[in-house]
């Protein structure tokens, strides 16, 4: 049918809408925590790996991509805290939206994390023809145990960004050009006056939407 509607295998592969499975898409999300006159960045990534059919690997983790993406197989073996979860999505090949849910696992150290399920709304685009290589997050909220309403995150840690797509091809030299540590480069002592005080205006200048975030990674 595909193959009737486009013309041509190349035409298929470059015109109809489809989830990349060569590789990861990738976000990252950071913020500033301000406490007793020091600033302290909070840095995190989040990981979605497609598979032919409708699953998907999802992991939150505060380590770089070039050290995670080994963990994003489906047999991965290991401690919890470290390990994706296993869930299932959908691609709307008509308005290219796309939907996830994957379970909240609990997590070493927090042993009464309630157990409930994540939701994803997407909408997948792209920077040219056939790469199909960004995700845009329209929501993002969890249902838990014992809860008939749903909690919603706040979109605007993601700051408009997109995960972008990194193939497996070459991704640990790819994500450090992609996600390059800008912290290394950020110098605190600008973000204080002649007295020693913080200027939370100049640092919100830098971190506009997630200055003022105090919530726990979820």
């Amino acid at each position: 049918q595909a193959l009737w509607r486009w013309g041509s295998w190349r035409k298929v592969f470059l015109f109809r809408p489809r989830m990349r499975t060569d590789g990861i898409y990738v976000t990252r999300q950071q913020y500033v925590r301000v406490a007793q006159n020091r600033v302290n960045l909070v840095r995190y990534y989040r990981m979605f790996r497609f598979f032919p059919g409708e699953t998907l690997l999802s992991m939150t983790t505060a380590d770089k991509p070039s050290k995670a993406w080994h963990r994003m197989v489906l047999d991965a073996d290991g401690e919890l805290v470290s390990l994706p979860a296993r869930g299932v999505y959908r691609l709307d090949e008509s308005d290219l939206s796309v939907q996830i849910e994957a379970p909240l696992q609990s997590v070493k150290g927090f042993p009464n994390m309630r157990r409930g399920m994540v939701c994803w709304t997407l909408r997948l685009d792209q920077t040219h023809e056939g790469s199909r290589n960004l995700l845009y997050v329209e929501s993002h909220y969890s249902l838990h145990e014992g809860d008939d309403m749903p909690l919603h995150y706040r979109l605007d840690r993601f700051c408009g960004r997109p995960f972008i797509f990194i193939a497996d091809r070459n991704f640990r030299r790819r994500s450090t050009e992609v996600f390059p540590d800008e912290a290394g480069d950020l110098s605190w002592r600008n973000f204080y006056d002649a007295n020693g005080k913080l200027d939370l205006k100049r640092l919100y200048q830098v971190f506009p939407h997630e200055g003022t975030l105090e919530e726990e990674i979820r």
